[in-house]
């Protein structure tokens, strides 16, 4: 479903999204088509009013959200650079430059933008931290805010900075609105590092009976005593940008939508009466699922791990685990049909989260003040995966 609305006034009822990922604009990068009204998010004059809109735009997603549902929030940094100055298509010198005026958003089609107004504290140069602004704002409003997710791309964009690295990374804020909500570990498992081994070898030495004595941990060994080829998936994540040929100029690859929806929405779907999502059940053979603290790191065999032979002596002292899906278990006690999830994606753009939505079989709803012809055309032809019906 491709929608031209506001993220502000979401057109969907209450509590019936079970996830969102998206990308808003970012603070002082650009000006996007169909930016209108009084004050265009993103163009702010201070990283406050930014940050308070983001804020505004977040309650407004947590009311559509379900209470076991997550958000992912992908959104990238900016450094100060002095004062708003702006140069009006009246006086089109080089070098002819007047102050920022108060009500500069009311004409912001007549103006451009030479530099960032700066918030208090802040230098000319300085990192403005804006992620870590709109987390530590989210946190306060009520939000959960459950990792801090790095985005490293090998094939960043170039810089002319002599005096510090050059930025490769962007991050992705997971929020929930509850404690507890859904999370699918299992869909999104990565292969463990090549030197994996055994955690249970002897008595671990020194350190280990220490924890023994103190009684830290006790029984960690014994559910992780098999090699680990697969492990929980990490908080770095890296994959490289994807090229879009279309006027939309900040899209994200599809890796990182495909990953967000796997984890936090049900494959098997959710119960069309309330919507909560079925559950994942996992046996394992080869050992136990843990039964400690560590239990996100038992792991799925994917055969034999390689050693300086060839093949890990662990794996044949203690073998590995397999975890197998055995099924799927409701969430509720509705005994309804079963409907696919929904993904939201309120600054949809080209419709990037829309499409992978689609493919792996979620319902979509992309919204966004332009693009829309780009995001249908981008949906277009996987539409017929998936019959999209009314929500």
């Amino acid at each position: 479903m491709i929608l031209q609305a506001d993220a502000r006034a979401i057109p969907l009822k209450d509590s019936c999204v079970q996830c969102v990922v998206t990308s808003p604009p970012y603070w002082g990068l650009r000006k996007y088509s169909g930016d209108q009204g009084a004050e265009p998010y993103g163009l702010e004059p201070t990283i406050e009013e930014y940050i308070a809109h983001t804020v505004e735009i977040l309650r407004e997603i947590r009311r559509v959200l379900r209470p076991d549902g997550v958000v992912f929030w992908n959104i990238g940094d900016s450094y100060a650079s002095g004062a708003y100055s702006v140069r009006t298509r009246e006086t089109p010198e080089v070098g002819k430059t007047r102050r920022l005026p108060r009500n500069w958003y009311a004409d912001a089609n007549k103006i451009q933008r030479n530099g960032n107004a700066l918030l208090s504290g802040l230098k000319p140069k300085d990192l403005c931290l804006i992620p870590a602004r709109v987390a530590i704002a989210a946190q306060a409003d009520g939000w959960w805010i459950r990792s801090l997710i790095i985005w490293a791309k090998p094939n960043p964009m170039p810089e002319s900075c002599q005096d510090r690295p050059t930025n490769a990374c962007e991050h992705i804020i997971m929020l929930t609105k509850s404690e507890r909500y859904y999370w699918d570990a299992d869909a999104v498992r990565e292969p463990a590092t090549g030197n994996t081994h055994s955690r249970g070898n002897g008595d671990g030495g020194p350190k280990a009976r220490d924890r023994e004595a103190e009684e830290n941990h006790v029984g960690w060994a014994d559910s992780v005593r098999n090699v680990l080829s697969d492990r929980n998936i990490r908080n770095v994540w890296t994959f490289p940008t994807q090229p879009y040929k279309g006027a939309h100029f900040a899209t994200f690859p599809e890796e990182l939508p495909r990953r967000c929806i796997l984890a936090a929405t049900s494959e098997r779907g959710c119960c069309a009466t309330c919507g909560a999502p079925h559950v994942r059940m996992v046996s394992a053979t080869g050992g136990t699922i843990g039964k400690s603290w560590h239990n996100h790191e038992s792991d799925l065999d994917r055969g034999q791990r390689s050693g300086n032979d060839g093949h890990s002596m662990a794996a044949d002292l203690y073998g590995t685990y397999k975890r197998e899906t055995i099924g799927w278990k409701p969430g509720c006690g509705c005994s309804s049909r079963i409907t696919p999830c929904i993904v939201l994606d309120p600054f949809g753009g080209s419709g990037t989260t829309a499409r992978v939505a689609v493919e792996l079989n979620r319902r979509a709803v992309s919204m966004d003040l332009a693009y829309h012809d780009h995001a249908e055309k981008r949906t277009r032809n996987v539409q017929r995966n998936l019959a999209i019906t009314g929500l």
